[in-house]
């Protein structure tokens, strides 16, 4: 039986990306590709093999997000924030997009 604390990433709404951000994790840091984000946690892929049920922290750009590694499949990783990220560390993680003709 899943707990809510266990699945509070599947309440938020997800945003499917492609992009790589570092996990620092009691085993040093670890290049990851994010397939998924939203404010209470996301699903990676690491490098390396990881152990669920550790502290870790994120960061991607200038955000930096305390996390719980709650399940690890291979090298998939989901973590869930110990807070919400805000709506602005959310848009701090994408990159904006500047059209040719918006210049």
């Amino acid at each position: 039986m899943e707990t809510r604390d266990q699945t509070v990433d599947r309440f938020a709404k997800r945003k499917r990306v492609l992009m790589t951000g570092v996990l620092f994790t009691p085993d040093g840091a670890i290049k990851v590709r994010v397939r998924d984000i939203s404010a209470t946690g996301a699903n990676l892929h690491a490098d390396i093999r990881m152990l669920p049920d550790c502290d870790a922290v994120f960061k991607k750009g200038p955000v930096f997000a305390a996390a719980r590694v709650a399940w690890c499949r291979d090298r998939d990783v989901g973590i869930n924030f110990y807070r919400e990220l805000t709506e602005q560390e959310v848009a701090q993680l994408f990159h904006p997009v500047v059209l040719e003709g918006e210049r």
